[in-house]
């Protein structure tokens, strides 16, 4: 991507995140009683409720990562407390479709994760620096690649499993960080994972030159895949709050930290130079317990 193009994408990144933001509806229910959604809700009887529960938190993490974005981009802020919230409401979203097909109601209620918000909630753990959850998070992930949750077994039904490179990318780094065996031939599989092919080759390299290209070739991929240039692209990073936030960078940046690698002080690449790459050393504070917690162990009754 040209800098005037790169430019004109981070415009229009500010401009639809400043919108989000103002939005009555979402400010209503998110903002000023993020209990609406769930205050009426008895997961343990009435069915209709269940199958809004894991999209009503994912609205929620949504929200307070639209909220970091924001903050960062038009007000050079750092508000550290929405990114914990938006990592802690994804993976809530994430266990409760896994609760809810261990019951049985994947019969009646799609309890299936897209790709893209199963690598976003990955890497929002990460990024946040709560190892333990991302642990938690990449077993789901592994045991719901047989499940209804991500569905992805080879099938001549569908090729699903080809569409999102950084999914498969983060799963397997990960998996190679917390020794975990991931048989990727058994799955439907991206026939091309470049540029993640030599990443996770080179994760643990020394060389800061390395890392420095490997860096380069994911981000180029990253702002290549966030503007759609037609009605029938199937793009990875299109969507405003993800196309200036490189989220699986980062997290390849903070599981190097984790293996005890050190990574440069800086990046060559502009995508690396906006505030939304920002990460900071140590971890995130976890929020305090909430509704989101009463919920999943409702539903784990």
């Amino acid at each position: 991507m040209d800098k005037r193009a790169f430019e004109r994408v981070k415009k229009n990144v500010a401009f639809w995140l400043l919108e989000d933001t103002r939005d009555a509806v979402s400010q209503q229910l998110l903002h000023d009683d993020p209990l609406v959604f769930f205050g009426s809700l008895d997961p343990t009887k009435d069915k209709s409720a269940i199958a809004l529960i894991s999209m009503n938190l994912e609205h929620l993490s949504q929200w307070h990562l639209v909220q970091y974005e924001n903050a960062l981009i038009n007000q050079n802020l750092l508000r550290e407390h929405h990114l914990g919230q938006a990592a802690k409401y994804a993976k809530a979203a994430l266990d409760t479709n896994e609760t809810l097909i261990s019951r049985g109601f994947e019969k009646n209620i799609d309890c299936g994760v897209l790709l893209t918000n199963a690598a976003l909630t990955l890497s929002l753990s990460i990024i946040a620096g709560w190892k333990e959850d991302a642990r938690s998070v990449l077993n789901t992930l592994v045991s719901g690649l047989d499940s209804p949750l991500l569905d992805l077994r080879k099938n001549p039904r569908h090729r699903k499993g080809v569409l999102f490179r950084h999914f498969w990318f983060l799963l397997q780094l990960c998996s190679d960080m917390f020794s975990k065996c991931v048989a990727s031939d058994s799955y439907s599989y991206p026939e091309d994972m470049s540029p993640y092919t030599e990443a996770l080759e080179n994760w643990k390299t020394s060389d800061p030159d390395l890392v420095q290209r490997l860096i380069s070739s994911m981000a180029d991929f990253h702002l290549a895949h966030s503007r759609s240039t037609g009605h029938e692209d199937i793009l990875e990073f299109d969507v405003e709050s993800r196309a200036l936030f490189p989220y699986e960078i980062l997290a390849f940046l903070r599981i190097r930290e984790w293996a005890g690698v050190k990574n440069p002080d800086s990046y060559d690449h502009p995508l690396m130079n906006t505030a939304l790459a920002q990460m900071k050393v140590d971890p995130i504070p976890y929020p305090s317990p909430d509704f989101s917690d009463k919920v999943i162990e409702d539903l784990m009754k």
